[in-house]
C-alpha cells in the first residue's frame, strides 16, 4: 500500500495520483522531460531497459491499451500500472481530472454516476475508472494524439510469459494464458522489424 500522500484522495492505490501530482509540481520539465511509474508488482528483468522516447515526440502519455475499447468505456481496455507520463500541463490537467473522482471520504453519488458511464465498472481499478470514463467523454481534450498506446514494447505481461521471452519488464506476476502467449509470438515477430529501442534514445 503507498503511505498516504494527500489526505484528501483515498488511501492505498489512489495515493498513486498524490504522488504523480507532486512530482509533476517538484520536478520542472527542465530536470525530467518524462516521468515513469510502475506499480508495486512490477519486476525489472533488465535494469539497463530504456525506452525509445525518440518515438513519443508527439504524444503525452504512453502506456498499453486498445482504443477501440477504450472508447466504448471498457476499463479493462488499458492498464496504467506501468506508464510514461510527459511533464508538462496537459499531464497536470489530466491528473487534476482523474483526481476530481478520487476524493475522500468517498461521494457516493459521484461513483455510482461513474459506473453508469462505463460498460466495465471494477471498484478494483482504482484511477483507471476515471481515465476510462475522461477518455471516453472527453476525447478530443483527452485522448487525441496525447494518448499512444504501446503494442511496439510490452508494458504489461504475465510472468509466465515474460520467462519466455524475457522481457524487460513484468507487470503482474504469475498466472498466464494461451491467448496472451500466441498474443506475445506475434508481437515478437512485429519488434524484429523495429528498431532496438536503445538505439533510438
Amino acid at each position: 500500500m503507498a503511505e498516504t500522500r494527500d489526505p484528501k484522495i483515498r488511501p492505498g492505490a489512489w495515493q498513486k495520483l498524490a504522488l504523480l501530482r507532486g512530482a509533476l509540481k517538484e520536478i520542472p520539465p527542465s530536470r525530467a522531460e518524462w516521468l515513469l511509474w510502475m506499480d508495486m508488482d512490477v519486476i525489472i528483468n533488465d535494469p539497463a531497459t530504456t525506452f525509445p522516447l525518440g518515438w513519443y515526440e508527439k504524444h503525452d502519455l504512453v502506456m498499453w491499451g486498445d482504443a477501440a475499447k477504450v472508447r466504448l468505456g471498457d476499463v479493462s481496455g488499458m492498464n496504467s500500472g506501468v506508464l510514461l507520463l510527459r511533464n508538462g500541463p496537459w499531464a497536470v490537467k489530466l491528473l487534476d481530472e482523474v483526481a476530481a473522482y478520487a476524493g475522500y471520504p468517498v461521494d457516493t453519488a459521484l461513483e455510482q454516476r461513474l459506473a453508469s458511464q462505463l460498460t466495465s465498472y471494477d471498484v478494483g481499478m482504482y484511477e483507471q475508472n476515471p481515465l476510462t470514463f475522461l477518455f471516453k467523454s472527453r476525447p478530443d481534450e483527452f485522448l487525441a494524439s496525447h494518448v499512444r498506446w504501446e503494442d511496439a514494447l510490452t508494458m504489461n505481461v504475465w510472468y509466465e510469459n515474460a520467462v519466455l521471452f524475457f522481457l524487460p519488464l513484468v507487470h503482474f506476476r504469475g498466472g498466464g494464458s494461451e491467448r496472451e502467449t500466441k498474443k506475445l509470438e506475434e508481437q515478437k515477430n512485429r519488434n524484429s522489424l523495429l528498431p532496438s529501442p536503445r538505439q533510438n534514445q
